[in-house]
């Protein structure tokens, strides 16, 4: 949603990043793992060493995204960040695809720590 809304901003109003994040709402940058609390940041690349992104792969694409914004045209630029909208649709499909076996297997780590235990205490 963060990228979608770069995006619209670059395509519609020739923001600057500071522009699109001083206009950003709160509640979007906290979606997006920035919840230390702090200043808004004032660039991307800042915003990208602030956020709490869990999944390294994700955290890198946006980094890349982050870094390499403003050094093109307007047009570009829009294009741009659907390329990374679209990256990271999918590496959230691959997450997606993930979670069942992950939760599978918390289950069962769960179940023969709690085994584990008891056959300790008897």
């Amino acid at each position: 949603r963060f990228l979608e809304f770069v995006g619209s901003s670059v395509r519609h109003y020739s923001m600057s990043a500071s522009e699109i994040l001083s206009g950003c709402d709160g509640e979007l940058l906290f979606l997006c793992g920035l919840n230390d609390g702090g200043d808004r940041p004032e660039s991307f690349s800042e915003m990208a060493e602030r956020c709490e992104i869990p999944d390294d792969e994700s955290a890198r694409i946006f980094m890349e995204f982050a870094e390499g914004f403003g050094r093109s045209y307007r047009e570009e630029q829009a294009a741009k960040c659907d390329g990374y909208i679209a990256r990271l649709a999918e590496r959230e499909g691959v997450l997606r695809d993930a979670l069942p076996s992950r939760r599978k297997m918390i289950i069962v780590l769960g179940v023969s720590i709690t085994l584990a235990i008891v056959i300790l205490l008897m």
